[in-house]
């Protein structure tokens, strides 16, 4: 095998190896994402399950939308379970 065939596949393996890394990378984050907790056991003081919201920036959205459309003073605040967040009021 001559130099240049030997220094052009070498590129083509280095290429493929760093499409393939990237690759695991967002396998691995997709799973992190789909393996994440969606429930939880928290309550509301009716004994009801408490909304989870997978994010901060979730939970803050929704917080802003219901002091839009009701006049209720809520927070949003760290599921004790570590899952998410909820809202609570204030």
């Amino acid at each position: 095998m001559k130099r240049n065939d030997f220094l052009r596949s070498l590129q083509t393996i280095k290429k493929h190896l760093a499409k393939t890394s990237k690759e695991d990378q967002n396998i691995e984050h997709s799973v992190k994402i789909k393996t994440r907790k969606t429930f939880c056991i928290c309550k509301d003081a009716q004994g009801n399950p408490k909304n989870l919201y997978i994010s901060q920036k979730e939970a803050q959205k929704e917080l802003q939308h219901l002091l839009e459309t009701q006049y209720i003073s809520l927070e949003v605040y760290p599921c004790p379970s570590e899952s998410g967040w909820h809202l609570t009021k204030g």
